[in-house]
């Protein structure tokens, strides 16, 4: 039991902040090809077509807005996916399954699957995108929104099976820039060296990544005991060939972060000089550059995420942002009006739309805005009297006026 419950402690240390942090996608690379290869051989019958992946995305997506983790679970392979991840991993059976019921528990319950139910819960959402192909898999990509905002994308990797129905078997996540399989892979590689002796073939990235797991643990320790500083000096005791790693600078994001402006800008840096084709790079110079209030560079950099994800309507919110900060209202009204267009029930859009009618005073817009978001999407609009920004709106008449309509 001690073993055990040490296997899953190691996945939720160093992988819970990567699976959850910044965005990042690698241009929609697919990961290794031996996963690619593993996915492929699951596939049965002919290829999938697109109505078999909307189906799987429909299911998918009830299952978290009803906050059913059972039936979210039978969506997904963990077993084939934990196979796949610790294929070329040498351990014992025992260390293999110890590691399994970790992970599985911890990815099939409130780690990731709950995590997504919750975060719906509290006004996130978890919605389908788009259906596509990379290298011959069908994937279908989900976009999750936190209730702060936070973007993260996720490409669900999909096979029939022999009862016709089709299953998750992979997801690329782009939060890591890696499958999920090699998430796992990651997790599993300290677990089996304490159990098993591993690398009687060292592999030199594998080698440094277990000889120096301590230094990682402690990296997230001092996240989660907000001794930000005491993470990144940590991070700089690192061999340099591991400072170099995208997981490892992620969770140096994470730190520098809340170690102040000048940690974070540097932070920030690094990972672009190292993953400048990265999308991942794409968010962080977004944010980079909105914090230096250079809107216009931050801009192009929403453009080119635009391009790496294959188009978003969210991401014309954060366009409209922009244009507000820049004190381009008209841009930004446009921006909205697109999002809306292109996805009618994103709620952000309409909050978006709505802040720049406050700014440009047309509040009998607002008030209508206000009623669509209530009637129609079922917003908690709140005490507005109370609200920032609202000031002259509630001593206009069309906020008396508005207030009338909801006592009907």
């Amino acid at each position: 039991m001690r073993y055990q419950n040490r296997a899953a402690a190691l996945f939720v240390a160093i992988l819970l902040p990567l699976l959850f942090g910044v965005i990042s996608c690698n241009k929609r690379t697919s990961g290794s090809e031996e996963n690619s290869v593993a996915a492929a051989n699951l596939h049965v019958g002919p290829p999938l077509t697109n109505e078999e992946c909307t189906k799987f995305a429909v299911s998918l997506k009830e299952a978290i807005y009803s906050g059913d983790n059972a039936a979210a679970n039978k969506l997904v392979d963990w077993d084939t996916l934990l196979e796949t991840g610790m294929a070329d991993v040498e351990a014992t059976d025992s260390s293999r399954k110890n590691f399994a019921k970790g992970f599985k528990n911890f990815a099939g319950g409130s780690g990731f699957i709950g995590a997504i139910i919750e975060s719906v819960k509290n006004d996130g959402s978890y919605d389908p995108l788009h259906v596509h192909s990379v290298e011959g898999e069908k994937r279908i990509l989900f976009r999750w929104i936190q209730p702060n905002g936070g973007l993260r994308y996720h490409d669900w990797i999909l096979a029939r099976y022999q009862d016709g129905q089709t299953h998750g078997v992979d997801l690329y996540n782009f939060s890591s820039g890696e499958r999920f399989t090699e998430t796992a892979r990651r997790g599993f590689l300290p677990v089996a060296v304490r159990e098993s002796g591993l690398f009687k073939r060292p592999v030199v990235s594998d080698q440094l990544y277990v000889e120096h797991w301590p230094k990682l643990q402690q990296m997230n320790e001092c996240l989660k005991a907000e001794k930000y500083q005491e993470g990144i000096t940590a991070y700089r005791q690192l061999p340099e060939r591991m400072r170099r790693e995208k997981n490892i600078l992620l969770l140096r994001l994470r730190l520098a972060q809340k170690a102040g402006d000048q940690e974070y800008s540097e932070a920030i840096q690094d990972f672009i000089a190292n993953f400048p084709d990265d999308p991942c790079a794409d968010l962080l110079a977004i944010d980079a550059y909105y914090l230096k209030k250079e809107f216009a560079k931050a801009l192009q950099f929403v453009d080119h995420l635009d391009a790496a994800v294959g188009g978003d309507p969210y991401l014309n919110v954060l366009r409209s942002n922009l244009f507000v900060e820049s004190g381009k209202l008209l841009e930004a009204r446009k921006a909205c009006q697109k999002a809306i267009e292109e996805e009618p029930t994103l709620k952000r859009a309409y909050w978006s739309l709505l802040n720049v009618s406050l700014q440009e005073k047309k509040f009998d817009e607002t008030a209508e805005l206000l009623s669509q978001l209530a009637e129609k999407l079922h917003e908690d609009i709140g005490d507005l009297t109370t609200t920032p920004g609202y000031a002259e709106f509630v001593h206009s008449p069309q906020y008396q006026k508005w207030m009338k309509s909801k006592k009907k």
